[in-house]
């Protein structure tokens, strides 16, 4: 049996007299963030913050069990969340970073020691089973110049003041990215797929089974430079012979003439929850980026700096949800292409962007022939352009809803087809 000790700080300061209470890992579905609320069951044990734990604030647990737990403060109608892992133990899937041997100082790269823990969880769980890595609050040094790729079947989930820094160098890349993949499974479509269409005909179905994710696409750009693909991301329902059902209808056409094709994917479909990525002043990059992703989910996440990159980048993507969170202080933003918040691009189709918060910024997008977008109940100020500008033609059936946009440029441009 071990103690289980914490410090319940609101504003940087030490609180005494508030109620802390400790919860199994088992009485969660995934980590809890701030504001979630305590579960119905599974409580160990409650204590009230004080002196008498050791300190201003500090609160302590004695005789626990091996295991994860979480700790939560609730102090003035608010919960906050702290992790404890007694003895090691990675249960659930779950992996803390800290526990695992990624650096939280601010000082020491953490780059090496993170890809490393990625491939530890994808190893455990496997291509079929999901994992998530738990990233406690604290700050996380990057001296990277290429983005650390996180595969399909990895959440991040970060206590609130969790911070990944990027190192000041000249590199474009972003922090982390999040991104699906092919596989080597493929074949051509043996007659062309109209706009609505609920099934296609390939030349072969081998290799494939219902429920895979495929991605359909041919070699068709609907915009100039090579921008806008026809290509989309879908589901199997069933197999009949060389005839495929998929789980939505056809959004583009595909003609055999352009060597339209279906290829079983694994599209990301994780979650990230949480954590500020940032890009100090003078350096170059973005934030985080999600491709080839497909019904995933982002929740609170912040992102500061970015330069060349987005803060926040959407491509390929179909059904994203990015749930509040925010982008701030964009770099060079009098540069073209430089300094943007979200960019939702290159074909994705379905997102929506709910409660987010954008100030001093070039701009937030969504172009290269995105469709089917929904912005609503956000914030944007200060921003060098606009609030939210549709880029590019193609960019149809937005929905731009309950929005605020104080100062800056202009407010919401609609342009191209849109």
């Amino acid at each position: 049996m071990a103690n289980v000790s914490g410090t319940v700080n609101v504003a940087g300061l030490p609180r005494n007299g508030v109620s802390v209470f400790l919860y199994p890992s088992a009485s969660f579905g995934s980590p809890p963030s701030q504001g979630t609320a305590r579960p119905a069951t599974g409580l160990v044990a409650t204590v009230t913050s004080g002196t008498t734990h050791g300190g201003a604030g500090a609160y302590r647990f004695t005789g626990i069990a091996n295991g994860v737990y979480y700790a939560a403060a609730e102090f003035s109608g608010n919960i906050f969340w702290d992790t404890h892992d007694i003895g090691g133990a990675n249960p659930l899937g779950w992996y803390d970073a800290v526990l695992n041997g990624v650096p939280a100082d601010g000082v020491t790269d953490a780059e090496t020691s993170i890809t490393a823990l990625i491939a530890t969880v994808v190893a455990a769980v496997g291509t079929a089973g999901f994992g998530t890595i738990y990233f406690p609050k604290g700050t996380y040094a990057l001296d990277l110049t290429t983005e650390i790729n996180v595969p399909p079947n990895i959440s991040f989930v970060c206590q609130r003041g969790a911070r990944f820094v990027k190192a000041s160098n000249t590199s474009a890349a972003v922090l982390f990215a999040f991104v699906g993949a092919d596989t080597a499974t493929t074949t051509t479509l043996s007659a062309n797929g109209a706009v609505g269409d609920a099934t296609v005909s390939v030349t072969s179905a081998t290799g494939l089974a219902v429920g895979d994710y495929v991605r359909i696409s041919d070699t068709t750009f609907h915009l100039a430079g090579s921008l806008g693909r026809n290509e989309e991301l879908n589901q199997i329902v069933s197999i009949s012979g060389t005839t495929v059902t998929l789980r939505m209808p056809l959004i583009n056409a595909y003609a055999t003439a352009s060597t339209a094709r279906l290829t079983k994917t694994n599209p990301y479909r994780g979650e990230v929850i949480g954590g500020e990525y940032v890009i100090p002043v003078g350096g170059n990059g973005g934030g985080i980026r999600f491709e080839l992703a497909m019904d995933n989910v982002v929740e609170d996440v912040v992102c500061r700096g970015a330069d060349v990159s987005p803060s926040l980048e959407i491509k390929r993507c179909r059904g994203t949800r990015l749930l509040r969170g925010g982008a701030f202080d964009g770099q060079t933003q009098g540069t073209g292409g430089r300094g943007y918040g979200f960019s939702i691009t290159e074909s994705s189709y379905d997102v929506t962007v709910d409660g987010f918060h954008g100030a001093n910024l070039r701009e937030n997008v969504a172009g290269n022939f995105s469709r089917h977008i929904t912005v609503m109940n956000c914030t944007f100020e200060d921003c060098f352009n606009s609030g939210f500008n549709t880029h590019h033609a193609g960019c149809e059936d937005v929905l731009i809803t309950g929005n605020r946009v104080t100062r800056g440029g202009y407010g919401i441009v609609v342009g191209g087809s849109t």
